[in-house]
Order: C-alpha cells, then sequence, then structure tokens
C-alpha cells in the first residue's frame, strides 16, 4: 500500500532534479521568422500582424542576428521600432529558469535573444 502523504510529499522534494534553462523553454533559431537588414517598416508591420509577432529579428548576410524590429505596445502593430541589439537583450542559453522568470518579472521585459 502507498502511503499519499509521503508519495505528495515526493513530488514537492524534486526540485533539483530537472535543470530547466532557456533554451529549453526559447525557441529554436531555424524555427524563427526572420527579415534581411535593409527591410522597410512597413512589410516588417506586414509581417508581424500577419504572424502576430512583436518581435521580429533582423539579419545580416553572413546570417547573424544584428538587430529586431518590436511593437511599441504588446500586441498593437500599428507602430512599431527598429533596435540594435545589445547586451541587455541577450542571455545565456544556459540560463537557469528561475532567473528568466525572474528577469521577466523584475526588469518588465517580454523577450530575450539567447546565446550559445
Amino acid at each position: 500500500m502507498i502511503n499519499m502523504a509521503l508519495f505528495d510529499e515526493w513530488h514537492f522534494n524534486r526540485e533539483n532534479v530537472v535543470d530547466l534553462n532557456a533554451a529549453v523553454v526559447g525557441i529554436r533559431r531555424n524555427r524563427w521568422r526572420w527579415v534581411p537588414d535593409g527591410t522597410s517598416r512597413e512589410t516588417a508591420i506586414q509581417i508581424m500582424r500577419e504572424e502576430r509577432y512583436d518581435v521580429l529579428p533582423i539579419t545580416a548576410a553572413n546570417g547573424a542576428v544584428i538587430g529586431y524590429f518590436r511593437t511599441r505596445s504588446w500586441n498593437d502593430y500599428s507602430s512599431i521600432t527598429h533596435e540594435a541589439i545589445t547586451y541587455k537583450d541577450v542571455l545565456p542559453l544556459q540560463t537557469h529558469i528561475r532567473d528568466l522568470i525572474k528577469d521577466f518579472a523584475t526588469k518588465r521585459r517580454f523577450f530575450y535573444f539567447l546565446s550559445n
């Protein structure tokens, strides 16, 4: 016979068993939709509206991500900005999920790019 109280407690004591990091919950590069450098705002807005993206990466000819378009307000595609990627926008893909969630909450962020 299984002691259900001990069984339930076992679930709560497993927090260190699984190592979840940003790469596990992130979107893999080969699943991104991106636009080449030089893409017009109008084209970016059209893509973002159709795909319901609030962030659209911009790539250079060599494939490096060099910037992004983003909506000024989440889910509002009437106005977007063109941003260069800075160190504030990038996290290591090994960043623990707890640190990622904390950053989203305390820094009022909605996205990061992951580096490897």
